[in-house]
């Protein structure tokens, strides 16, 4: 048990790194408002989100983003995006089940940040500086969804890669090591490891379906 917390605790804080790198790689400052800007880091709030749940990957992808402020001298904004982009990792949690589309589902969580930056520069700024913002950050929504579902496929064409192109006795056969070796299937969030073992059971049950109907 407290090896396992370990575990989590030390993904949580690489995925925490890699929303700091994420967005402070590609952070472009929006012109007009001061301590604004537009990035790449949802990808990584939605791969947080999608690979540990709640409450790690929420809480990894809510520090990591307002250590990028703090770091990026946009102090005034870290407090509104602790909040902002927790809230985004925890729509994306929530939302898995119900909405299964991810870009769809990653454009809601986007649509919250746009709304919860231009709230809260309203309040700091004034709405007619909020409205500035809005452009940058809807680019930045749809990018973010983007590449969040990018990433998140990623997990799917391991397998595919794995079993592509194999028979489907060998598909039935085939132990998939790799998902316990590289410590996968052990650093997902309940629901996510529930959804990596359906999509292998779906794949062998295809195999299945095949056989029998090649044998008849």
């Amino acid at each position: 048990m407290k090896q396992d917390k370990i575990k989590t605790l030390t993904w949580a804080g690489l995925m925490c790194a890699i929303v700091v790198v994420t967005t402070m790689f590609a952070a472009i400052p929006i012109p007009g408002v001061q301590g604004a800007y537009a990035n790449a880091g949802d990808a990584a709030v939605y791969a947080s989100a999608h690979l540990l749940g709640w409450p790690w990957g929420v809480a990894a992808a809510a520090i990591g983003s307002m250590l990028a402020d703090l770091l990026l001298g946009s102090a005034l904004y870290a407090p509104a995006t602790f909040v902002i982009k927790g809230v985004m990792a925890l729509l994306a949690v929530k939302l898995a089940g119900k909405v299964k589309a991810m870009i769809p589902r990653f454009l809601i969580c986007g649509g919250a940040m746009v709304l919860g930056y231009f709230l809260y520069e309203c309040l700091i700024y004034g709405a007619s500086t909020a409205l500035i913002s809005i452009p940058a950050n809807l680019m930045q929504a749809v990018a973010g969804a983007l590449l969040g579902a990018i990433i998140t496929k990623g997990i799917i064409t391991l397998l595919i890669r794995v079993l592509n192109g194999r028979t489907p006795q060998e598909i039935l056969d085939t132990e998939l090591y790799f998902i316990d070796a590289i410590g996968l299937a052990a650093n997902l969030s309940p629901t996510r490891a529930n959804g990596l073992a359906a999509m292998v059971k779906q794949m062998r049950l295809y195999a299945l379906a095949f056989q029998a109907k090649s044998n008849s």
